[in-house]
């Protein structure tokens, strides 16, 4: 199966271009990865080039002011391998991310209408009778990064979809609510 799933920043503003009539968009996002190399944690930034099409391409360039460098992004997609010649004749290969659905991350400090938001979810969950994401939202209450900071994505129109502690682990993350 060739899914990918990606939170970063755009290194740049992204590019809205015109392919044979339609818009396309293409950018680059930057993640940090860790590992563990001789029983340490080492950290690097990789960056992947993305491009979004079709619809979703359409949808997202009503809403360009939302991509600009340093935004914070969650891309859901697959890859995609292309090959090219430069202009000194060598064969290269490319990849690329083909995004599928974009979601924009904000860092906030927890507040009083944080939590009212956060509460709000939850009520939508219960009423959903979904019982596994009401438990998600239960660990995130609990967990004790939770009194630093928050992220909440958002969708094109600025709905909230989701919120994590930590983005980054998928056992703290409780995406997406719809």
């Amino acid at each position: 199966m060739n899914s990918i799933k990606i939170i970063g920043r755009l290194t740049k503003d992204a590019e809205f271009v015109r392919k044979d009539g339609k818009i396309v968009i293409k950018g680059c996002i930057a993640s940090n990865t860790q590992f563990k190399q001789e029983d340490k944690v080492c950290q690097e930034t990789i960056f992947l080039n993305f491009v979004i099409k079709d619809e979703l391409a359409q949808f997202a360039s009503e809403h360009k002011s939302q991509f600009v460098k340093s935004a914070v992004m969650l891309l859901y997609g697959n890859l995609s391998q292309g090959h090219y010649t430069d202009n000194k004749g060598a064969k290269s290969t490319y990849i690329q991310v083909v995004v599928g659905s974009i979601y924009f991350v904000k860092q906030e400090a927890l507040s009083d209408e944080m939590l009212a938001k956060l509460d709000k979810i939850n009520e939508e969950v219960k009423t959903q009778d979904d019982k596994n994401k009401q438990i998600e939202m239960e660990k995130l209450k609990m967990c004790d990064d939770f009194e630093s900071e928050l992220y909440i994505f958002y969708d094109l129109n600025g709905d909230i979809v989701g919120a994590s502690v930590n983005p980054h682990k998928d056992e703290r993350e409780i995406l997406p609510f719809v």
